[in-house]
């Protein structure tokens, strides 16, 4: 099993920090559309 503490730098790591970028990137985008609204 993997250990979840771990942090390897493999394909899974860096497509799951990518995908958390894109969706702080949209909620800021978001927030950004509501505000100048």
């Amino acid at each position: 099993m993997k250990s979840p503490f771990k942090r390897p730098h493999t394909n899974e790591a860096k497509t799951l920090e990518f995908a958390l970028g894109v969706i702080l990137g949209g909620i800021a985008t978001a927030i950004a559309i509501v505000i100048l609204v």
